[in-house]
C-alpha cells in the first residue's frame, strides 16, 4: 500500500485525475484496468466528468476506470437473503419467541402492548438495522459484547446477552429456511475480497471516513500484493495527521480547526433566509448559463433545500439536487400505499388521498383516457391490455376532469362525513346522490367502482401480479409536468417492480400470515426504505452535501446550514448504540466525525485561497423557531480576541436582510380575475359586503369557499343546517306544530333528529358526530319547551304560499333583486301580529340589536350610519330588517316583529330574543344601506379589504389566501378602475 499526498493548493477533482493519467502512454487514455474508489456516488461522477474533460484538453478520449464506492468490496457473493427475507424471517423469529427468557430486552408486558404483526415488524426493523450498524465494524451482536464487556463502565450486558441469544435465533431461523445470512457472507467477502477480471491497480481517493469492513478487505488486498494507491487532498507535510489509509486522526484534527476569515461567515433567521442569503451572495456579473463550473452551493440542512431550489431558480440558476430520493416520498408510493391500505383497511383518508395522487388523478382524467385510447387502437383486448380496456370502461370517456372530481368528493365529504371509502361507495350509488346532474357529470361513481374493483384485486393471494397490472394501467400514459428538476418515477417504478419480485420468494410466502395485510405491510416497509435518483441532466448547479462539496471544484463556494448537528453530524441517544460504545467497536462515532469535517474544511478553504470565495450561512432557528447551534467548526484556528468576536457574532442578532426596494415590496403574487357581479343577491350577501367588499368579491362574484378535506365532523354551519332541517320538519307537520306538550315536541324532535343523521351520515356513526348528535338532542329538547310556551303565548307557525318553513321572499332595489329564505314565520292569534324568526345555533345567545347595529366610522358611506335616536350607529347586518320589509312588501304594510329563536350551547339560554328596538325609521335606513350596497356592487366597488378582528377574523375562510399585508398582496391589474370606491359613496 503506498501513499500520495495530492497537496491542497488546488480542488481535489482536479488533482485526482492528473493523478490517474499521470504517466498513462498512448491514446486514448486508458483507465480500463484500474479501480476508483470515491467516497460517494456524485463523487465518482464528478470524476469521470473531469476525467473527460482532461482528455479532450490533451485531444483525446479516455477509457474510464471501475468508479465505485468503499463498500464495493464488501458485497456478498453468490446468492443471500434479501431485505424482504431477512425482515420476514426476523418478525417470525418475534412472534414465536419466548419473551419471559429476553426480559432484560424486553421487560415485560408494558399495559395495553399488542405484540401482533405490526409490532413485529417495527421491531425486527430496528433490530436488523442495529445488525447493519454492526455489520460495518465487522461485529454481530456476541463478539461486539466481548469487545463491549471489557469495559468496566459497560451498561445494561444482559441486555447485549439477550441480542446475541436472539441474534443466533436469527441466524439459525435463516439456515432453517435455506438462506445465506448476508452480515455474515459480508464478513466472509472482506475477508477474502475478489476483485473484477482484469484489474491491476486500486486508487484510493479522498475517503477520509471508510466504514471498518472496507478497511479489512483493502488490508487483505494489500497482504496479497495487489497495488492499492491512497490518495490524500493534503500537502505532504501533514503526513502524521492521517493513518495509513487516509482517515484524519481524531487527536489531531481536533485540536486543528482550520481558520476561517472573517467576513465570509452570515448569521440569517430562518431557512427561507439562508436561501435569500445564498442569492444574494452570487456575483452581480454571474450570468445564468455560466453558473455551472462557477458557482457551488452546499446544503447542510434539509429545511434549506426547497427555499434553495425555489430562490435559485428565481433568479434563473438552473439548480439539481444529486441526492438519492427516498421512495416513501415519491407520488407512486403513495398511490400504492393508499390502495394496498384501502384494500385492507377501508379508511376514508387513505381513499381521499388517492384521490389526489398526481398520477392517479391524471389517471381519472379524460385526458389520461383519450390518451390511453389512442394507444390500444387496433390491438386485440387480451392480457394486460384486456385489463386496461376493462377499466376504461369503467370511467366516463371524457368527462371526468380533476376539478369537477374533486369538488364532487370534497361536497360528499363535506356534507355526509363519511368515514369510510365503503360510505363514499354507498352514497354514490344512492339514487338521491346520482339525481343531482353535477353528481353524475364529475365520474366519482364511476371512479369508485374502479377502486373498488382494485381493491377486490389486491385482497387475494396474487395481489403482486394484480398491483402490477393496476400500475401498468395507470402509468401506462403520464404526460409530462413541469418540475424544478426531472422526476425519477422510471427508477421508483423499477424499484417497485424488483421488490414485488422479492416478495415471490418461497420463504416470505411461507413465513408471513395468510392474510394480505401483513404481506402489504411488509412490502409497504420495504419500499419507503428504498432510495432513488434521477439522472443527472447536465449543465446545472448541483445541491451537494457535505462529502460532495469536497470534489466540487467550482471557484465559489457559498454552504447553507452551517450549524451543529449538520457539521459535523452527530448520533444522539441510540437506543443501543450511543457514541461511547460506537467509538470502542471502531465505528464511526461524533469525534471520528469531527476530525473528518474539520479536515474536510480545511482542504476545501485551501484550495480556494482567493477572498470570499467560500462563504458560509449559518441559520439562527428551524422553520418552526427552534434555536440551532453554529458548528464548533466555525470557532477554530482563532485567537482570544478573535474568537470573543467570532462567538460575539454567531451568538448575537442576526445580520439583516437589506430593504427591498419599493417596487419589490409591493409586487403582487395573487391574480385576482374581474368577474361582472349578477344583479341578483341574497340578504347575507349584503352583510358579507358590510363585513369586507373584496372577500364579498370573492366568495359571491367569484364563487370562492373554503372546502376541508380533513373534515370529521359537523361545523358551525352543518350544525345550524340540520337542526334548521328537524325545526322545519316540526313547522310542516300538522299534527305537531300547535302542540303544547313540550315533552311531546321533544320527541317529535329528536326522532326527526335521528331520521335526518341516518339520511346525511348513515347508521354508522363516528364518535365524534355521535357526541355532535347528543349535544344536539339536548339543545332541541329545550327548544321544544321554549316553542310549548311561544305557542302557549297565542303564537302560531303561519303558512305562506303553502309552505310552512324556509319561505323564500324577495325585494327588487335599483334593479337587483335582493333574495331571502326566512326560517320560521310566526302569526299572533289575538293581534294577527307577525313574526318572524331565525334560529340560532351558535355557541353563546345572541342578542338582534347586538347583531345588526355596530359603531360608527368616520371613513363609513353615508347610506350605512343611522341617524336620530340610533345616532353614531351603523350597520353591521341586515338580515331581519330586510326579512321583515319583504314580508311588507308580499303581504303589504302588516305589523311585524323578528328575532332569533336561540338555541345556544348554554342550553338554560334558550329563548326567543326580540328585535324590540327595530322601529320604523330603522326599516328605511335599513332600506337605504341596502340600496347603497346594491349601488356599490353595480359599480364594482370591492376594495380596498377590511381589517378583520376579533371572532370575524378567527372565521375568516379567506385569512390562509394571505399571511402578510393584503392591499399589497393582490393583482387587480385586470379590474376596471381598480375596484376602488368613487363617487358611488
Amino acid at each position: 500500500m503506498i501513499r500520495h499526498f495530492l497537496g491542497w493548493d488546488r480542488p481535489l477533482v482536479e488533482v485526482a485525475a492528473e493523478f490517474l493519467l499521470d504517466g498513462i502512454a498512448g491514446m486514448p487514455f486508458d483507465l480500463s484496468r484500474v479501480m476508483v474508489v470515491v467516497p460517494t456516488r456524485q463523487a465518482g461522477r464528478l470524476l469521470r466528468e473531469q476525467l473527460a474533460t482532461a482528455a479532450q484538453r490533451r485531444g483525446t478520449l479516455v477509457l474510464t476506470p471501475l468508479v465505485v464506492q468503499p463498500s464495493y468490496l464488501v458485497r456478498a457473493h453468490g446468492a443471500v437473503a434479501t431485505p424482504a427475507e431477512c425482515l420476514a424471517v426476523f418478525a417470525e423469529v418475534l412472534a414465536t419467541l419466548d419473551y419471559a427468557r429476553y426480559q432484560a430486552l424486553f421487560p415485560g408486558d408494558a399495559p395495553g402492548l399488542a405484540r401482533d404483526f405490526g409490532w413485529c415488524l417495527d421491531t425486527a426493523e430496528l433490530l436488523l438495522d442495529l445488525r447493519n450498524s454492526l455489520a460495518e465494524g465487522g461485529f454481530t451482536p456476541a463478539p461486539a459484547v466481548a469487545r463491549l464487556g471489557a469495559d468496566p463502565n459497560f451498561p445494561e450486558p444482559e441486555r447485549w446477552q439477550c441480542l446475541a441469544r436472539l441474534e443466533t435465533r436469527f441466524a439459525d431461523a435463516l439456515a432453517r429456511h435455506g438462506l445465506c445470512d448476508p452480515a455474515r457472507a459480508q464478513f466472509d467477502a472482506a475477508r477474502d475480497p475478489v476483485l473484477p477480471d482484469g484489474l491491476e491497480r486500486v486508487a484510493i481517493i479522498g475517503v477520509p471516513d471508510p466504514v471498518p469492513l472496507a478497511v479489512t478487505a483493502w488490508e487483505q488486498l494489500d497482504r496479497t500484493g495487489r497495488r492499492i494507491e491512497v490518495c490524500i487532498h493534503a500537502p505532504a507535510d501533514l503526513a502524521p495527521l492521517f493513518d495509513d489509509w487516509g482517515r484524519p486522526r481524531r487527536d489531531a484534527w481536533r485540536e486543528r480547526l482550520p481558520p476561517i476569515p472573517d467576513g465570509v461567515i452570515h448569521l440569517v433567521p430562518k431557512p427561507q433566509d439562508q436561501a435569500d442569503m445564498a442569492v444574494r451572495l452570487l456575483p452581480e456579473n454571474l450570468e445564468p448559463a455560466q453558473a455551472p463550473g462557477l458557482l457551488a452551493l452546499g446544503v447542510l440542512d434539509d429545511e434549506v433545500l426547497p427555499h434553495l431550489e425555489n430562490a435559485m431558480d428565481a433568479a434563473g440558476i438552473p439548480v439539481f439536487n444529486p441526492a438519492l430520493r427516498p421512495v416513501g416520498s415519491h407520488a407512486l408510493y403513495h398511490l400504492v400505499r393508499d390502495v394496498l391500505t384501502l384494500a385492507t383497511d377501508d379508511g376514508f383518508d387513505e381513499f381521499a388521498s388517492l384521490l389526489r395522487n398526481p398520477l392517479a388523478l391524471r389517471y381519472f382524467s379524460g385526458a389520461i383516457l383519450a390518451s390511453a385510447e389512442d394507444g390500444s387502437r387496433g390491438r386485440s383486448p387480451s392480457g394486460p391490455e384486456q385489463g386496461r380496456e376493462t377499466l376504461q370502461a369503467q370511467l366516463p370517456q371524457g368527462a371526468v376532469t380533476a376539478d369537477r372530481l374533486l369538488r364532487a368528493a370534497d361536497d360528499l365529504q363535506n356534507h355526509h362525513l363519511p368515514g369510510s371509502f365503503a360510505a363514499v361507495r354507498e352514497r354514490t350509488r344512492s339514487r338521491e346522490w346520482q339525481a343531482a346532474r353535477r353528481n353524475a357529470d364529475s365520474g366519482l361513481a364511476r371512479v369508485c367502482e374502479v377502486i373498488s374493483g382494485w381493491l377486490e384485486r389486491l385482497r387475494g393471494p396474487d395481489w403482486p401480479r394484480e398491483l402490477r397490472a393496476i400500475l401498468r394501467t395507470v402509468l401506462g400514459v403520464q404526460p409530462g409536468v413541469h418540475a424544478l428538476e426531472p422526476d425519477p418515477l422510471p427508477q421508483v417504478a423499477e424499484a417497485m417492480q424488483e421488490l414485488l419480485a422479492a416478495l415471490e420468494s418461497p420463504v416470505v410466502r411461507a413465513v408471513l400470515p395468510e392474510s394480505a395485510k401483513p404481506r402489504h405491510e411488509l412490502f409497504l416497509r420495504l419500499l419507503a426504505r428504498l432510495s432513488v435518483g434521477p439522472e443527472h441532466p447536465g449543465r446545472r448547479v448541483d445541491l451537494d452535501g457535505w462529502l460532495e462539496l469536497h470534489w466540487n471544484n467550482a471557484p465559489l463556494l457559498i454552504v447553507t446550514g452551517f450549524n451543529e448537528g449538520r457539521v459535523p453530524a452527530a448520533v444522539v441517544g441510540h437506543a443501543f448504540l450511543p457514541d461511547r460504545a460506537r467509538g470502542m467497536l471502531g465505528l464511526t462515532d461524533n469525534g471520528s466525525r469531527l476530525a473528518r469535517d474539520s479536515y474536510l474544511l480545511g482542504a476545501m478553504l485551501a484550495c480556494r485561497s482567493q477572498p470570499g470565495s467560500v462563504q458560509i450561512i449559518v441559520g439562527k432557528t428551524t422553520a418552526a423557531g427552534d434555536v440551532l447551534r453554529p458548528s464548533q467548526l466555525l470557532f477554530g484556528g482563532a485567537r482570544d480576541a478573535d474568537l470573543a468576536r467570532r462567538v460575539e457574532q454567531l451568538f448575537g442578532p442576526v445580520e439583516a436582510a437589506p430593504a427591498a426596494p419599493p417596487q419589490a415590496a409591493a409586487t403582487p403574487f395573487l391574480r385576482v380575475p374581474w368577474t361582472s357581479p349578477r344583479p341578483r343577491l341574497s340578504v347575507t350577501a349584503l352583510a358579507d359586503y358590510l363585513k369586507c367588499p373584496f372577500r364579498f368579491y370573492l366568495r359571491h362574484v367569484l364563487g370562492m369557499s373554503e372546502q376541508d378535506d380533513r373534515k370529521r365532523e359537523l361545523d358551525a354551519l352543518d350544525y345550524g343546517t340540520v337542526a334548521h332541517e328537524v325545526l322545519a320538519r316540526f313547522a310542516a307537520d300538522t299534527a305537531w306544530r300547535d302542540s303544547t306538550d313540550e315533552n311531546a315536541i321533544a320527541r317529535f324532535l329528536t326522532d326527526g333528529l335521528a331520521d335526518v343523521f341516518e339520511a346525511r351520515f348513515g347508521r354508522n356513526l363516528s364518535a365524534a358526530l355521535l357526541l355532535q348528535k347528543s349535544s344536539l338532542e339536548q339543545r332541541l329538547r329545550y327548544a321544544a319547551a321554549e316553542q310549548a310556551r311561544s305557542r302557549q303565548a297565542h303564537w302560531r307557525i303561519a303558512e305562506l304560499d303553502g309552505q310552512w318553513s324556509e319561505h323564500g321572499l324577495n325585494l327588487t332595489l335599483d334593479g337587483c333583486t335582493i333574495q331571502a329564505r326566512i326560517d320560521r314565520i310566526d302569526r299572533h292569534e289575538e293581534t294577527g301580529q307577525y313574526r318572524i324568526l331565525d334560529y340560532k345555533t351558535s355557541n353563546t345567545a345572541s342578542k338582534p340589536v347586538k347583531t345588526h347595529l355596530a359603531s360608527a366610522k368616520d371613513d363609513m358611506p353615508a347610506w350605512r350610519v343611522l341617524t336620530g335616536a340610533n345616532d353614531g350607529k351603523a350597520w353591521g347586518d341586515l338580515q331581519l330588517p330586510m326579512y321583515c320589509l319583504m314580508l311588507q312588501e308580499r303581504l303589504g304594510p302588516v305589523n311585524v316583529t323578528c328575532g332569533y329563536f336561540n338555541l345556544p350551547k348554554a342550553v338554560t339560554e334558550t329563548k326567543i330574543a326580540a328585535f324590540d328596538e327595530l322601529d320604523a325609521d330603522m326599516l328605511e335606513s335599513v332600506r337605504a344601506c341596502a340600496a347603497g350596497i346594491v349601488e356599490a356592487v353595480r359599480a364594482g366597488v370591492f376594495w380596498p379589504p377590511a381589517n378583520l378582528s376579533g371572532y370575524l377574523k378567527d372565521r375568516d375562510e379567506f385569512g390562509r389566501l394571505c399571511a402578510g399585508d393584503w392591499m399589497t398582496a393582490f393583482d387587480r391589474s385586470a379590474w376596471p378602475g381598480g375596484g376602488v370606491a368613487g363617487d358611488s359613496e
